[in-house]
């Protein structure tokens, strides 16, 4: 193993050299009684659908470190929440429907981003149903099925 400090003393390079191969990364070096930054933990893609229509998905996000069904019971808490606020009573005085789309579409970031989730898209998305396209001289299985 062989570590080579920086020219500006910020980093290290360090090689590890194993029978099969070579790894090289390089490492920052924060100098003693520097204060920590704080480490962001990165958004994994969190689709949600609700058990009344299974095929219309939100992508939400949530962090990386809670588990997906931490995530779901945040969620659910959140939009209790949510319809008891201020914003929540006034919708509902509007005469809005209460219900999860009107829920993402109204509910604060913030609110959101406290409890470790992510709104990527305000407006709900069906989910994409692939088919496989049949090449003009092979017969459709529809057909196959008539003959």
């Amino acid at each position: 193993m062989v570590v080579t400090p920086s020219e500006k003393g910020d980093a290290a390079a360090v090689e590890i050299i194993l029978p099969d191969r070579k790894i090289s990364n390089r490492v920052r070096v924060q100098p003693p009684g520097a204060e920590d930054e704080e480490v962001k933990t990165p958004f994994v893609p969190f689709p949600v659908s609700l058990p009344e229509d299974p095929d219309l998905l939100w992508v939400l996000a949530r962090r990386e470190d809670l588990a997906p069904d931490e995530a779901s019971r945040a969620l659910v808490t959140i939009e209790e929440e949510f319809w008891e606020t201020k914003a929540g009573q006034k919708a509902l005085r509007d005469r809005v429907e209460r219900n999860f789309a009107e829920f993402i579409a109204r509910v604060p970031a913030g609110a959101l981003t406290d409890s470790g989730l992510k709104r990527h898209y305000k407006a709900p998305e069906p989910r994409q149903t692939l088919r496989r396209l049949v090449p003009a001289s092979q017969p459709s299985l529809d057909a196959l099925a008539t003959a």
